[in-house]
């Protein structure tokens, strides 16, 4: 085997290894999708009787009659005292979420740090090779 076959192989290996993270995160993705959907049907449901307290109450029945979204809930656009009593309470919540995910990212640096790599290295071996490609274009 010459050594453009061992880098070739390298540069194989790279993807392999590209191609199976990018998997996982891909199996991870879905998986929480599926729970995020099943969280917001249950908390929707919640919501409709009345358990998340009657500001809840009425701007589900708004979302069920299409009146408003969740979105615009959200976003502040539903200008109801509810609709403004919940975006804050909601923003005030968010904000303890994003540090959560500051704080689970600054513990899982080290996963996060080798994906990285492992796509450095797959784009540098990919500049390589074409710039190989360039030089033996002629051969």
């Amino acid at each position: 085997m010459s050594a453009f076959d061992d880098y070739i192989a390298g540069i194989e290996n790279l993807k392999k290894d590209l191609v199976k993270e990018n998997e996982k995160y891909k199996e991870k993705l879905a998986e929480k999708k599926e729970v995020n959907k099943k969280a917001y049907e249950e908390a929707a449901e919640k919501r409709r009787i009345g358990d998340m307290g009657s500001d809840w109450r009425i701007l589900q029945k708004r979302i069920d009659r299409g009146e408003t979204t969740y979105n615009d809930i959200l976003s502040g656009k539903d200008k109801s005292e509810e609709g403004k009593r919940i975006n804050k309470e909601i923003h005030e919540k968010f904000d303890k979420i994003n540090q959560g995910i500051v704080d689970y990212r600054e513990k899982n640096k080290e996963e996060g740090e080798r994906y990285d790599n492992l796509i450095k290295k797959y784009q540098e071996s990919m500049h390589k090779l074409s710039n190989l490609e360039g030089l033996t274009s002629g051969f």
